[in-house]
């Protein structure tokens, strides 16, 4: 019944302010069940005072900043406007009602707000972690002595009001700080605190990629913004920031987070993939590794997020290591495991106390958990991506030998031209011009309409193809791994292609192109791609890809090339005689 009356409250006013006046409406009903000290009874006043009742309620001793917080909330929601419609007063008297005969208790108020999240208000941006995600946070092993938490980028409080709970199981001095850069979601945290038994809750408007302060907490969460991962320069701020003047913002705001963690501090925050595996960063993660300051990563479920399907993932650092931990870092990927009740935004209880046990333990799983050495990460680039390290083990596992890709192949990407380039270099062209959407399902596809020629003489060498070279897509949505086979016509490559051109002496190129398109090859792929919607693959790490050592690889992969060799025949002739037979049917047509 409360999502019919949603949409219809939403079919009548947008979603944000729809969003809005729900959760007011659920604060009030919670609010006059509360028997807290310092609210006045609620009391009706002229046309509006069936609905705007909190700031009545907060008359009382509170502080004068929960005072404002009420006030502006109550504020920011046009009532005279939305209640001169009728049918939108009517709804919203329904809403009130149902929401004073759910909500006795605070945990009847997360439920609601929960319940609020899910239906994918369009919030301006407004952070909103997924319980699941907060639970599975709150179910990790603590650190001891914790006084000060904070919450960066904290929208409405759910993740630092959660870890505060579990921090207040076994300190009551505990102290929660909410830090948020949009005034609005600063008076609802302080509200939603309120509500949760804290007296004079503590939300700071600061943003900490403008705004630094001195003011250091023991206990960090932070689940950082979606959406705006814009590179910006960080000027000489250069301690944690390695040797890039400019960096995305999601490792400014990491480093400005690691900045206020005490010496004997801890830190949780969510970020993308792309933190774990950019180049660009890779300084970064190198210092951050060499400290030992990573304790864990864990990549999350896609799907969790309502506004998004993206998986994010959880990074763990820990100033101040035990002795078994130091100089070792605990991967988990929770991707494969399934979710309770089939809800695809929910970690179910069983994974999250899986999780738990093996990182309590630094143990290793199946394909589930990997426990690293720093070295073994410098090996790795310092890339921090957890399927990288769970595919080696199993490949342990099962015995394979591997070889990296840069021993047996070269790695060349193509050439990136401006539109303006493709346009001048079209007269007299000379060669097919190759992107993403000419490497196709059965094959590659030339194209008349897109050909150039060379810029210079050494462009045949570097970005030209030859019979056996394997095509793979170095930035695009879709990973795509072509071959090129005999006959083919001269083409360049542009910059969103790396060609794979393989040492034959030490490798067949059908075996390898056999690999990369196989389930476990193009796993092994996007384990070293960076990005969210848009995914690169660059140079550096495809080097370091392992791959398959077979002792008989070469042997079979001649008997592989003969197989295809005689299905590309076969595949010819079949086309030819059927394009003879239906140019023939048509042409007797009476």
């Amino acid at each position: 019944m409360m999502k019919k009356l949603w949409y219809e409250v939403t079919n009548r006013i947008s979603k944000e302010q729809g969003f809005l006046v729900f959760l007011y409406l659920a604060f009030s009903a919670y609010l006059k069940h509360s028997k807290s000290d310092v609210l006045k009874k609620s009391r009706t006043d002229g046309d509006l005072g069936g609905f705007r009742q909190m700031s009545q309620m907060f008359q009382g001793s509170c502080g004068s900043d929960l005072k404002k917080s009420v006030h502006d909330f109550e504020e920011s929601i046009p009532w005279e406007s939305l209640l001169e419609d009728a049918s939108v007063r009517c709804l919203l008297e329904e809403v009130q009602r149902k929401w004073e005969n759910r909500i006795q208790s605070v945990e009847d108020l997360e439920r609601a707000i929960g319940y609020l999240e899910a239906l994918e208000p369009d919030g301006g941006g407004m952070q909103m972690t997924p319980e699941s995600v907060n639970q599975l946070i709150a179910g990790m092993p603590m650190p001891q002595g914790c006084v000060r938490i904070a919450d960066f980028f904290c929208g409405l409080s759910g993740s630092g009001i959660c870890i505060y709970e579990e921090f207040l199981k076994t300190n009551r001095q505990v102290e929660l700080t909410g830090i948020e850069q949009r005034r609005l979601y600063c008076d609802i945290s302080r509200i939603r605190m309120f509500c949760h038994g804290i007296q004079n809750p503590r939300v700071l408007q600061e943003n900490i990629l403008k705004q630094q302060r001195e003011e250091s907490f023991d206990f960090v969460i932070a689940d950082l913004p979606k959406g705006n991962n814009e590179s910006i320069y960080v000027g000489n701020e250069k301690e944690f920031l390695g040797d890039k003047e400019k960096v995305f913002m999601e490792w400014v705001a990491i480093q400005r987070i690691l900045n206020r963690v005490k010496e004997n501090g801890k830190a949780v925050i969510i970020a993308t993939k792309g933190a774990l595996v950019r180049q660009r960063e890779k300084s970064i993660r190198k210092i951050l590794t060499d400290r030992d300051w990573l304790e864990a990563v864990v990549t999350l479920p896609g799907n969790l997020y309502t506004a998004t399907n993206l998986g994010f993932e959880l990074l763990i650092f820990n100033k101040s290591k035990m002795t078994e931990q130091k100089a070792r870092v605990f991967f988990a990927d929770l991707c494969d495991q399934k979710r309770e009740n089939r809800d695809c935004r929910q970690i179910s209880r069983e994974t999250a106390k899986r999780l738990k046990q093996a990182y309590t333990r630094m143990e290793e799983q199946p394909f589930f958990s990997a426990v690293v050495s720093l070295d073994e990460i410098r090996e790795q680039e310092c890339s921090w991506n957890p399927l990288l390290y769970l595919q080696r083990n199993e490949r342990k596992e099962q015995g394979e030998n591997t070889t990296k890709l840069e021993n047996i192949a070269d790695i060349m990407r193509g050439v990136q031209l401006s539109k303006a380039e493709e346009e001048g270099l079209a007269a007299g062209a000379t060669h097919y011009w190759l992107n993403i959407r000419n490497l196709g399902s059965h094959g590659i596809v030339f194209d008349e309409d897109s050909m150039l020629r060379a810029k210079e003489e050494d462009w045949e060498e570097k970005f030209g193809i030859l019979e056996d070279d394997i095509l793979i897509t170095s930035k695009g949505a879709v990973l795509k791994v072509c071959m090129v086979e005999r006959g083919m016509p001269r083409a360049f490559l542009c910059g969103n292609l790396t060609r794979i051109r393989v040492n034959k002496e030490k490798y067949n190129p059908y075996i390898l192109y056999e690999y990369l398109h196989s389930d476990k090859g193009r796993a092994a792929l996007e384990s070293i791609q960076s990005g969210t919607t848009i995914k690169v693959l660059n140079n550096t790490n495809l080097k370091k890809l392992p791959v398959p050592d077979y002792k008989n690889g070469r042997e079979k992969g001649e008997e592989l090339r003969k197989v295809y060799q005689e299905f590309r025949t076969a595949v010819k002739e079949i086309r030819e005689r059927f394009e003879e037979q239906r140019t023939r049917l048509l042409s007797e047509l009476d």
